[in-house]
């Protein structure tokens, strides 16, 4: 069973899904998915046939009873700075799991930020339970040492083994453009704005925004176009997403999953700060930065380069050996039952 931030229209964490699910399902592990949309979810993953569960009703217990792991895969589940209904949910369903007697493992999870006292303490204590840990970054992986969960196995975000070339569409676009992923952040992606202006002056390129959360990030790369120029990429699924970013000039994202896509594909990126995992992924990758808090991003369109291929290599053979860790974790229980 499969759980994460599912069918909420967030692309990154449906890429994260499609990866987990095309893995396992092609090893012949029987999936179900606990989602927000079950109608999205059957669509993003109809030829593998998996099994859906609405993870806000009574099927929640249906499901846990089903399954015989519950994976709780990919993405920045464990943090609170979203607020603290998050952080209770997810570690209430390994709870859940326990008391069923269900095993449960933790996948390519990036860990924090925690802002609230006792928060760190409760993952530590539900990381100490999984059958199976595994984390997408260094600082994950020494967060757990520092709370007695072990052993912890560095992989990284699944993303990275999908052959994102073969999977993305023809966008609609025939010039060159500029692709941002950008999204609202505590009212400091106003801070974008003038650095937008100032490089919409300077630039020849068209612009072009996308929303890889639409009803987060929509109304955001709306007013965006409107004010500045440019176009609203209206992506309907993760080919045509993934088209876009493969036609781009330059990719400038706030959006972890929008960086992944633009190296999966060779493109030169600009990462906007908002968020470690951003840093992380910036320093590993030696992508051209800019704070959120004091953006330049002129100067930072100039230093952009596409991710170094040695360390997209590393990442794709990571992601490729956790989901195998995985699959060896469903034949062994295969043999436990």
């Amino acid at each position: 069973m499969l759980l994460g931030y599912y069918g909420y229209g967030n692309a990154g964490d449906e890429a994260v899904l499609y990866a987990i699910a095309r893995s396992l399902a092609g090893q012949g592990h029987r999936l179900g998915v606990l989602t927000a949309s079950q109608e999205q979810t059957e669509a993003l993953l109809s030829p593998l046939k998996v099994k859906t569960f609405s993870r806000f009703s009574p099927s929640v217990l249906r499901g846990l009873l089903w399954c015989d792991l519950l994976l709780l895969g990919g993405g920045s589940l464990l943090q609170d700075v979203t607020g603290p209904n998050s952080l209770r949910y997810y570690l209430g369903l390994l709870k859940l799991a326990k008391f069923l007697g269900k095993p449960y493992a933790f996948f390519a999870q990036g860990l924090g930020p925690f802002t609230r006292k006792g928060s760190k303490a409760k993952v530590g204590e539900s990381a100490k339970g999984a059958r199976l840990l595994s984390v997408r970054d260094g600082q994950s992986r020494q967060l757990l040492r520092e709370l007695g969960a072990g052993p912890v196995e560095l992989v990284a975000d699944p993303v990275w083994a999908l052959p994102a070339d073969q999977l993305a569409a023809e966008a609609p676009l025939r010039e060159p453009y500029i692709l941002f992923a950008l999204r609202p952040w505590q009212g400091k992606e106003e801070r974008l704005c003038g650095a937008l202006e100032k490089l919409r002056r300077e630039s020849r390129l068209p612009f072009v925004f996308a929303a890889m959360q639409p009803q987060c990030d929509l109304p955001l790369a709306r007013r965006l176009a409107a004010e500045l120029g440019g176009e609203v990429a209206a992506a309907s699924d993760l080919p045509a997403l993934l088209g876009y970013f493969a036609q781009a000039q330059l990719v400038c994202a706030m959006r972890l999953h929008a960086l992944i896509f633009a190296a999966l594909l060779q493109r030169p990126a600009v990462a906007i700060s908002y968020d470690p995992k951003v840093d992380a992924l910036v320093e590993e990758l030696g992508l051209a930065g800019a704070d959120l808090e004091a953006p330049d991003l002129e100067a930072a369109v100039s230093q952009a380069t596409a991710a170094r291929p040695e360390q997209v290599r590393e990442l794709k053979a990571r992601a490729a050996s956790g989901l195998e860790g995985l699959a060896q974790l469903g034949r062994k229980l295969d043999g436990e039952s």
